[in-house]
């Protein structure tokens, strides 16, 4: 059910008339829109395992981006595909969801 919703979210259903954040997002570019942070970084279950396996310079590639400005973290996300920077410090996105006829349409 989390990753039906994942992917609801993320990359829409149009099915049922839901855009998904990439889609439906008017920043792509976060700091450049004036979202100073925290972000997160939502990985695939692959792009998250590559990352937590692969080592940069002798040091884990996980930990450098951890370190990266904005204050964020990376998450696992199996739902979505590839990967994706959100904010975190709320009031940036609404979902907002009615049943008409049976369907779940926003």
């Amino acid at each position: 059910m989390a990753m039906a919703e994942d992917q609801a979210v993320f990359e829409g259903r149009p099915d049922a008339s839901v855009a998904g954040i990439r889609d439906g997002s008017s920043h792509p570019e976060l700091r450049l829109a004036g979202v100073a942070g925290p972000y997160a970084l939502l990985l695939s279950a692959t792009a998250y395992t590559a990352v937590k396996e692969t080592s940069g310079r002798g040091y884990p590639v996980l930990s450098h981006l951890a370190r990266l400005p904005g204050g964020g973290q990376t998450i696992w996300a199996p739902g979505i595909e590839g990967g994706a920077v959100v904010s975190l410090r709320g009031g940036d996105f609404s979902l907002s969801l009615r049943r008409v006829g049976g369907r779940w349409v926003t």
